[in-house]
Parts: structure tokens; C-alpha cells; sequence
């Protein structure tokens, strides 16, 4: 799943999903629809950019998509970034990730 715990404020960022596996027969998933949208904690779209953004399929089970530095986030902000995936075959899921907004410093 995404590893990304930090948003750092004005920065594009990159957002991966790994290993996205049918846990029945044990494949990658290659032909799902990945959406994102990061939610400030009252559940409202961060501003900066449309939501949500879709997640691209890059290889066996991976998907990736930048996001660019638009997104309204603030220093010390808490945030979730929700990811929906929907397969062709009947396959959903849903995950929410807490996100923790940041000023990058050297």
C-alpha cells in the first residue's frame, strides 16, 4: 500500500501503491481504477486541485500518480488521503491513510 505518511507543503508529491494483489488468486491487480483524494479531518476535500486524482497503473501491481505542489496543506496539518480501487472484474476497496502535513527543511 502507499507509504506516504508526510505532505510536505509546496512540494509535488508522489503518491505509490505496491503489491495490489487478488488475494484469492494471489495476481496483480493490473486493470484497476485508482482514485485519491486527501480530506482535512473534518472529511473535506484539501483545496489547491480537483479531487480526486487518478492513480495511473505503471507495472505488475503498481500504481503511481504526482500530485502537484497546488494542494492547500499546512505545517503540523492532519490530514487522510482516501484511495478507492475498483476492478473490471467486481473488485472494490477502500483505505484511508492518515497523512501528516509538514514545512520541508533542510
Amino acid at each position: 500500500m502507499s507509504d506516504i505518511k508526510l505532505w510536505y507543503e509546496g512540494n509535488d508529491m508522489v503518491i505509490e501503491i505496491s503489491n495490489v494483489i487478488d488475494k484469492i488468486t494471489s495476481n496483480t491487480i493490473d486493470d484497476a481504477t485508482v482514485n485519491a483524494t486527501l480530506k482535512d479531518p473534518e472529511g473535506v476535500d484539501v483545496t489547491g486541485i480537483s479531487w480526486p486524482q487518478v492513480v495511473s497503473f505503471v507495472s505488475a501491481g503498481l500504481y503511481r500518480k504526482t500530485i502537484d505542489q497546488a494542494v492547500d496543506v499546512i505545517d503540523k496539518g492532519a490530514y487522510v488521503l482516501h484511495l478507492d480501487l475498483t476492478t473490471p472484474g467486481g473488485i472494490d476497496a477502500h483505505w484511508e491513510i492518515p497523512v501528516g502535513g509538514e514545512t520541508r527543511k533542510s
